[in-house]
């Protein structure tokens, strides 16, 4: 549910950015004062600009251009006339801003553009303005650390991106703090040993992946760490009968084959003396 709120949250930013492209060409409204939604010798916008929705003429942004760019304070409104959004543009020409709102005046998220795309630390809130996730971009994509938030403020999880693919360690916490998840994930599919905990911290399951499948042995346990079942896995596939006995041989012997291969290095530099 929180993945899908911040996917709406992220496609409305969007919309949001380019309608300050895609509709800076409206013409100005009858009534208007003549010198609003003017052009200047270029073609381009210039001084204050006010842009209507189509059907209703109420105002759905406003905002100053200078030479076909914005700068200060744009104000973005939903139809109803309360404020969607608030960007602040620097004076640098490609750094601004943003303040999201929902259509109950709770702040929806907040963040800085760099050249329109977001950057830096962005914060998302839900609708009763409780904050939701924490994440950092880089060109528009998530970079580096993402916490998503229960709604007493504690982590609910932590994840790693690398170009908005998730990369490296992931954690889910129970509410109370402890862990229930611990993994990896390389390039958005789970990545080698995945673990479950049971509410006391004991282990509930113990997983392999490898390319994003399961593979080995899969482990499940009881409330008390014992072990209650055991099954293997090969690319994604269950494994049964005589396909599970012999991928176990295999194991086996893969096994021994590493411990006789070190007891054998063992050998061969027990007897050698230091020069």
């Amino acid at each position: 549910m929180v993945k899908f709120e911040n996917m709406k949250v992220l496609f409305f930013i969007s919309v949001m950015m380019i309608s300050l492209q895609g509709v800076a060409q409206t013409s100005p409204q009858q009534g208007q004062p003549t010198k609003t939604n003017q052009l200047d010798a270029k073609g381009q916008k210039t001084g204050p600009w006010t842009v209507t929705y189509d059907k209703t003429n109420k105002v759905r942004y406003k905002g100053q251009f200078k030479a076909g760019k914005p700068y200060g304070v744009f104000e973005h409104y939903y139809e109803s006339g309360k404020l969607k959004a608030k960007i602040t543009y620097m004076t640098d020409g490609k750094t601004s801003r943003g303040k999201y709102y929902y259509e109950n005046g709770n702040l929806l998220s907040e963040g800085k553009y760099i050249n329109q795309k977001k950057d830096s630390i962005w914060l998302f809130y839900d609708e009763r303005g409780k904050l939701s996730s924490s994440e950092k971009f880089v060109n528009d994509l998530n970079e580096g650390k993402k916490t998503v938030f229960y709604l007493n403020g504690s982590p609910s999880e932590v994840l790693n991106f690398k170009g908005g693919k998730r990369n490296g360690e992931w954690i889910r916490y129970f509410e109370d703090g402890k862990t229930m998840i611990k993994g990896a994930y390389k390039d958005d599919m789970y990545a080698g040993e995945v673990l479950y905990y049971h509410t006391n911290g004991k282990m509930m399951l113990r997983e392999f992946y490898l390319n994003g499948k399961l593979e080995g042995v899969r482990i499940q346990y009881d409330d008390e760490g014992k072990e209650v079942a055991r099954a293997h896995y090969k690319q994604g596939k269950k494994l049964e009968g005589k396909e599970e006995e012999a991928y176990i041989k295999e194991m086996e012997e893969r096994k021994n084959n590493i411990q006789q291969q070190k007891q054998n290095g063992n050998k061969g530099t027990s007897g050698t003396k230091p020069k």
